[in-house]
């Protein structure tokens, strides 16, 4: 992932326009423009497949659908694991508060996986903020500030490295309270353009014995402008091709 990418990044909502940093902002004018909206509402369908490995076992792969509609003020969406598995999202973009509403009472495979369905709407930057680290350089080449975030659970922290100049969060390491190791690690390794818009094409999560990789297909993916007077659907019917 080369400078001229970063600088237009943008995840599965297919954020677009990211702008430079601003000189010296402090702690907490840095997170109100990291979770502000961008000025433009989008939606993103994306066809892929997530792949997971345990120590000492063979890898299991499931197909995946991601489709999320991004407005000023809340993400919503859908995320489908195996096409028998499915979770309605939704994500307040001005504070904390998520839903995760379950399709089906069987969670199994997402839990096995490791992968939280608030992971696609970035809903740990809307917790409680704790503090920022010394800022630190991502892959060697991307500067980033390291901010803080309380976890969902009680006393876990989320670390989360930031890019500086996008205000885009690139890594997040979660901790459960008292340990000096993260449990569950999540970063953005890819990125693809679609209709001038850019989302993450490649993800990758990995813990203690384990690791996921989650890829979406660039030929098949859907991205636009969303516009509320023509919406469009991006909710499936599980078990459906």
């Amino acid at each position: 992932m080369n400078k001229a990418l970063l600088a237009v990044i943008a995840f599965c909502c297919g954020f677009c326009g990211l702008s430079a940093a601003e000189t010296a902002l402090s702690t907490a004018e840095f997170v109100a423009k990291m979770r502000q909206s961008r000025g433009v509402d989008t939606y993103a369908k994306l066809n892929g497949e997530i792949q997971h490995r345990r120590q000492g076992g063979d890898a299991k792969t499931f197909p995946l659908y991601v489709g999320l509609i991004i407005q000023q003020q809340r993400s919503t969406g859908q995320l489908i694991i195996d096409k028998n598995e499915g979770y309605l999202i939704g994500q307040s973009r001005t504070e904390a508060g998520n839903s995760i509403l379950p399709m089906q009472s069987d969670t199994a495979k997402l839990d096995y996986v490791g992968l939280l369905a608030s992971d696609l709407t970035l809903s740990f930057i809307f917790d409680p903020l704790l503090g920022e680290d010394e800022p630190e350089q991502l892959r060697g080449f991307i500067p980033c500030r390291v901010l803080r975030f309380q976890s969902g659970e009680p006393g876990g922290v989320v670390r989360v490295l930031v890019a500086e100049e996008q205000f885009f969060p690139l890594r997040a390491e979660f901790f459960r309270s008292g340990e000096t190791q993260p449990y569950r690690t999540l970063e953005v390794v890819g990125f693809e353009q679609k209709n001038s818009l850019y989302y993450a094409s490649k993800i990758r999560l990995e813990g203690p014995g384990w690791r996921t990789r989650i890829s979406f297909d660039p030929d098949t993916a859907e991205l636009g402008l969303y516009t509320p007077g023509q919406p469009v659907s991006v909710i499936r019917k599980i078990n459906a091709e």
